[in-house]
């Protein structure tokens, strides 16, 4: 019985990070002629081990990035208009653990990315597997210096 328990519940964990791990993209915005998509990658698996924040500016570098971290097809941003923002948390023993961009705030400058570092209760149930967080986002382009700071 505690057998199916935990394969059920380790089914469960996979399912969910296999879901956290599609991309999200979604139209916003008031005038549909003018709607914008919005661009961003969430997943507990894949990230950089090493972990730490990036500002994407050039295709180049987007690839390189890219190609580290994921198989799929390179998504396309226009880097004129866009820029790629990328928080990664490096390699987790565990699951429970995971990272957000929460927003980015300009300032005269130089622009704040705020981010909130998710981490498990101790009394969780999580997946044992080593996990490497991440969360990657396309926003509109601007050229100050950037500083990530974490919310509380």
């Amino acid at each position: 019985m505690s057998v199916a328990v935990f394969v059920l519940a380790l089914g469960f964990g996979l399912i969910a990070a296999d879901v956290s791990a599609q991309s999200k993209a979604s139209a916003t915005g008031k005038n549909k002629e003018k709607q914008a998509q919005i661009m961003e990658w969430k997943e507990s698996f894949g990230g950089l081990p090493e972990g730490g924040h990036h500002v994407i500016r050039d295709s180049e570098t987007w690839k390189n990035y890219w190609t580290r971290i994921r198989q799929d097809a390179l998504p396309v941003v226009d880097f004129e208009k866009k820029m790629v923002l990328a928080s990664f948390l490096g390699t987790k023993n565990t699951g429970g653990w995971g990272v957000e961009i929460v927003r980015v705030e300009r300032k005269k400058k130089k622009a704040l990315v705020r981010f909130k570092e998710i981490k498990p209760s101790g009394d969780a149930f999580v997946i044992q597997a080593v996990t490497s967080p991440y969360h990657i986002k396309v926003v509109d382009r601007f050229n100050e210096p950037v500083e990530f700071k974490a919310l509380p």
